[in-house]
């Protein structure tokens, strides 16, 4: 298996905040040559600055990814990963979250995915390097108000185990970073979502669901696992002679994959709605 090894180039979508930063910045240090992605202009200097070569790109407009694509095939170097980092999260009830927002959700994580592997991997293939998604724990199992986020996740194992699959006679290995909570800015996003959410009276009946996903957002955007511990996973996913399928990280996410696997759907869902401080049978209130 052909692992990556510094002066090699990686990409990385979304490299201009959290996690994709964290990720551009370790791979500098230890000497690979980063083609960084980003949607705003303004993101372009500093990816500069730390020693990146900046792109625009927005996994939704297929003509950014093509247009990189072709420019960094140009730079003549071994493109040994494709980070496929970026990603928004959109949070609401299912009965009540606007439908452009879940179009929104899988356009950018799912299609958008899919869209950034099409336009790479002639240019991974060449160089028999690998491709990295992120996951989530949300992409074991969903909660309430994070249906929409966990719906992108759910697809993102399910393009990812599909790809490894297709892709294992050419020896080009596919792996899922699954995290759970990490201290990076789409949280604040959420929470500032939840609370245009309980503003809301059509949402009167979801009051504590938004309040525990709040609660749970403010707690990951101070506490969660630094984005740093996630960029370290992702440098063992591209430098293993033999890397795992999944890394998943945290406590919590290795919990949740076994109690999803042993636990009935309905006991399971007693056992999150309690740890929420939900009643099975609450209803509006």
């Amino acid at each position: 298996m052909a692992r990556a090894e510094p002066g090699d180039l990686i990409v990385v979508t979304g490299a201009n905040s959290g996690i994709g930063s964290a990720t551009t910045r370790l791979l500098l240090e230890r000497g690979y040559l980063v083609a960084g992605g980003h949607r705003d202009p303004a993101d372009a200097d500093p990816l500069r600055t730390a020693g990146a070569i900046p792109f625009v790109i927005d996994v939704t407009r297929p003509e950014t990814l093509e247009a990189t694509a072709a420019a960094v095939a140009g730079l003549g170097h071994r493109v040994a990963g494709l980070i496929n980092n970026a990603g928004i999260a959109v949070g609401a009830p299912i009965e009540l979250v606007p439908l452009d927002d879940l179009r929104r959700q899988l356009e950018v994580n799912v299609v958008g995915l899919v869209a950034s592997t099409q336009a790479f991997l002639g240019l991974v293939r060449a160089g028999r390097g690998r491709i990295v998604n992120m996951s989530s724990v949300s992409g074991i199992r969903s909660a309430p108000i994070i249906g929409p986020y966990a719906a992108s996740k759910y697809a993102v194992e399910a393009v990812s185990d599909a790809l490894r699959m297709e892709l294992a006679s050419e020896d080009i290995q596919v792996v899922l970073i699954e995290s759970g909570g990490v201290k990076t800015p789409i949280w604040e996003k959420s929470v500032s979502g939840g609370s245009a959410l309980l503003a809301d009276p059509r949402a009167a009946r979801y009051r504590r669901h938004t309040e525990s996903a709040m609660r749970t957002a403010r707690h990951a955007a101070d506490h969660g696992l630094p984005a740093g511990a996630v960029a370290d996973a992702v440098l063992r996913a591209l430098e293993s002679s033999r890397p795992r399928t999944r890394y998943p990280l945290g406590k919590r996410v290795r919990l949740q994959s076994v109690l999803a696997r042993v636990l009935p759907d309905r006991a399971f869902d007693a056992l999150r709605l309690r740890v929420m401080g939900i009643r099975k049978t609450s209803g509006s209130e």
